[in-house]
């Protein structure tokens, strides 16, 4: 068998309970890293976490009857072109 594996077996079961002081300080710290966890999980996720929200906003739209688009970066590129769908020119002053 491998060496950790006994060590780490024999580390578990041969221990005794500890008669250990937990401060209020340790709550904290555990609050932080589930916070952390969460904030990482959602920064790691972020992508797929917008597609599931656009996709329920638009049923949502579907349902109401609501057509109207919120902006976006195709409205926003609309807005750098003249009357008939032309990119604007910059003037070389």
């Amino acid at each position: 068998m491998n060496l950790a594996f006994v060590s780490i077996v024999f580390i578990l079961f041969s221990s005794v309970p500890a008669k250990a002081y937990v401060d209020p300080g340790t709550a904290s710290i555990a609050l932080q890293a589930l916070v952390g966890g969460i904030a990482a999980f959602g920064l790691f996720f972020r992508s797929k976490i917008r597609t599931i929200f656009s996709k329920l906003r638009s049923k949502d739209r579907q349902i109401n009857g609501k057509t109207e688009d919120s902006p976006t970066a195709k409205n926003l590129a609309v807005s750098a072109e003249d009357n008939e769908g032309n990119p604007k020119k910059k003037d070389k002053t």
